[in-house]
């Protein structure tokens, strides 16, 4: 558990929501800030954008992944989003038992394939193992993982801010 992220016994913190439809609505808990910010295509090219971060940080840090260019980095990352929206759902759910048997973990099996899958439809993005593909998919699913910690689907930010009783920063009435 991350020391300081909840708040401590006696101390007051409160929620408020700022967005379209919710006008300023107070509620007890920690203080979360929904900002709207444009939404389902800005959400659609958020995520296509952190995937790409992703696929670039991976082909950085794990030996046996490369993007040739930009251009090719930008169609893996749309290819990525959309088999992971087609094919994965299909794959996961022909693969249930197997999935229930591993507790969930040959859903990593699953994400390399898929990524496997994308390098070979863009010809400038290569994978040269299995293993590869394995820690690729792993280090991209934490990287969108944590990213959409702090970001919804509609491209809505979420910021978390500890307040003290009687501190109304950040409050519409």
């Amino acid at each position: 558990m991350i020391d300081g992220l909840f708040p401590k016994k006696g101390e007051f913190v409160h929620v408020t929501v700022f967005s379209e439809v919710h006008k300023g609505c107070n509620v007890s808990g920690s203080m979360i800030l929904f900002l709207h910010s444009g939404g389902f295509m800005f959400g659609f090219f958020l995520r296509w954008s952190v995937n790409l971060l992703a696929m670039v940080i991976a082909g950085s840090i794990i030996p046996g992944i490369r993007i040739q260019s930009l251009e090719m980095g930008i169609i893996a990352a749309g290819i990525f989003g959309v088999v992971n929206a087609v094919i994965r759902p299909v794959v996961l759910i022909l693969t249930l038992p197997i999935n229930l048997l591993t507790l969930g973990l040959f859903t990593l099996v699953i994400n390399a394939a898929m990524l496997n899958l994308v390098s070979d439809v863009v010809p400038g993005f290569t994978i040269e193992s299995f293993r590869a593909a394995f820690l690729g998919a792993l280090l991209i699913s934490l990287i969108s993982w944590l990213v959409n910690i702090f970001v919804g689907g509609d491209g809505t930010f979420i910021f978390i801010k500890r307040a003290k009783k009687g501190d109304n920063r950040g409050t519409r009435r």
